[in-house]
């Protein structure tokens, strides 16, 4: 075979302990749109138009355990090219995070 047989990605799993806060980041932050979701499981599908990121809600959220990249398997991170103003606004997230939850 000359070529891949994939061609890209299509989504993305994560395991969150709250769905609606994980949901808010991706579209009011970073700008994604909800593309759908599963409240049975439950689950929301978020997207930037390029690929999909389906967050899942641990079953357990107060006893999830939080990844670590050194002793787990599974993904190590997401990487996505962000335009300069979502620069901007990753920036203040990860310096204002405290700031942001206690108006949520």
């Amino acid at each position: 075979m000359n070529y891949p047989a994939t061609q890209g990605v299509h989504h993305v799993g994560l395991t969150v302990t709250d769905l609606d806060a994980s949901c808010r980041f991706f579209c009011e932050l970073l700008g994604w749109e909800k593309a759908g979701g599963n409240p049975d499981y439950p689950a929301v599908f978020v997207s930037d138009g390029s690929v999909m990121v389906t967050l899942w809600q641990a079953r357990q959220p107060s006893t999830a355990k939080p990844f670590d990249k050194n002793n787990n398997v599974g993904l190590h991170h997401l990487a996505r090219i962000l335009h300069e103003g979502g620069r901007t606004l990753l920036w203040i997230y990860r310096h204002f995070n405290h700031l942001i939850k206690s108006q949520s």
